[in-house]
């Protein structure tokens, strides 16, 4: 609809840093676990009132949770799958609320479950596997193996997802991921 297109429009511009230049003293925050939940439970929550009606951070999640709130009844959840994932994501990547992994995490596997026979599940379990590529990253052996087989795992949920939805976006996607990781492995034999 032109209201979806246009919120969605709104949304992006709000998530966007450089136009948050002059900030208040009081700025918004989103650490709380709530704004990283699934929709349920971030709808049912109250936002807090902010000094700033301009703060772009507090926009976003506010019109995020409008068009969610447009949303949550349709009878094709598509667009709800897609809002979820874009306000998951963007408040991950602001958000300094140290259970923010887990959390991510959990949602994640809540809207997979939930929406699990819809075929945009697979671009959810795509964002499951790309979080377990970005943990790979910051395995270092020298400090522990907390991430020694991120890859692995997601090498598996890329598996999983591109043969349990072929000829999906999120199946494609993942075909990529895995194949690229499987590239870059080194084995010894």
């Amino acid at each position: 609809t032109l209201y979806d297109f246009l919120a969605n429009r709104a949304a992006t511009f709000f998530q966007n840093s450089e136009a948050d230049v002059n900030r208040p003293a009081n700025q918004f925050h989103v650490n709380d676990d709530v704004y990283l939940k699934p929709a349920t439970e971030f709808l049912n929550a109250k936002l807090p009132a902010v000094e700033d009606s301009l703060d772009l951070k507090y926009n976003a999640v506010k019109i995020y949770r409008d068009l969610q709130n447009f949303h949550k009844d349709d009878q094709q959840p598509e667009a709800m799958i897609d809002l979820e994932l874009n306000r998951i994501k963007f408040i991950y990547s602001i958000s300094n609320n140290e259970n923010k992994d887990s959390l991510y995490l959990q949602t994640l596997r809540a809207i997979a479950n939930k929406y699990s026979s819809n075929k945009m599940a697979a671009e959810v379990f795509y964002y499951i596997a790309n979080y377990y590529r970005g943990k790979m990253q910051s395995y270092d052996p020298l400090k522990g193996d907390d991430y020694k087989w991120m890859g692995k795992k997601a090498i598996a949920v890329c598996k999983w997802t591109t043969e349990h939805y072929k000829g999906s976006y999120g199946a494609s996607y993942c075909e990529g991921m895995a194949k690229e990781l499987e590239d870059n492995s080194i084995d010894f034999k």
